[in-house]
């Protein structure tokens, strides 16, 4: 059987994952994202250059989830997928 190369993760996924890396207990999180745009003259050589944009993701975040607005399939709640635990 071949080594994996490569892993993919769904927005939930990594969610949940950023959640349980963070020790977070509870709360609803949505995933961000931070972009960088930049515009300017892009090409190969100067003669063949356009008008272009570059974008850049800079960080991924945890964000509290509001109590109205956010897209119910994109929230996870921390109480959930990393449950506190019990002192006995």
């Amino acid at each position: 059987m071949a080594d994996a190369t490569q892993y993919g993760f769904s927005v939930i996924e990594t969610t949940e994952a950023l959640i349980k890396a963070q020790g977070i207990h509870e709360g609803k999180w949505l995933l961000s994202v931070e972009f960088t745009v930049s515009i300017g003259l892009m090409g190969i050589a100067s003669d063949d250059a356009r008008p272009g944009a570059m974008i850049v993701a800079n960080s991924f975040q945890l964000t509290k989830a509001p109590d109205q607005g956010a897209p119910s399939k994109l929230i996870v709640d921390a109480a959930k997928v990393n449950p506190a635990k019990v002192k006995a």
